[in-house]
């Protein structure tokens, strides 16, 4: 199947912080993937999040990604808002794809595609 994503998707395992400013909370999820201007995350499944999300516009996010670069260990801090574009609720989690206009995180993400397609070249 041809992918027709203007970006790749680099696959990350990273726990992150969502902010249900509805029900002034924080819930905790995984970082599935991210693009230059994306950011798909993946929560337990939990009736109480599905409506207060679904219903949001936007959603807070953070989370702190440490990888190598070069031979040195590179330590990045995300905090940012991404709007809603997608929420995927199965039988065991709640999947949600947002878009990210701020300019620090397409850096991030452009550098962490570099070294994405590096590792898979010498993998």
């Amino acid at each position: 199947m041809l992918d027709k994503r203007a970006y790749p998707r680099i696959d990350l395992s990273v726990p992150a912080i969502l902010h249900d400013s509805r029900q002034n909370r924080e819930i905790s999820c995984q970082v599935k993937n991210i693009s230059e201007t994306g950011v798909c995350f993946q929560i337990p499944l939990n009736e109480r999040y599905i409506e207060n999300i679904k219903n949001n516009e936007y959603i807070h996010f953070q989370f702190i990604d440490t990888y190598m670069y070069g031979k040195s260990e590179e330590t990045d801090v995300l905090s940012t808002d991404c709007l809603i574009r997608y929420v995927k609720v199965d039988e065991n989690s709640m999947t949600i794809g947002g878009y990210v206009t701020e300019k620090g995180f397409q850096e991030y993400a452009s550098k962490r595609e570099i070294l994405y397609c590096i590792d898979k070249m010498y993998a």
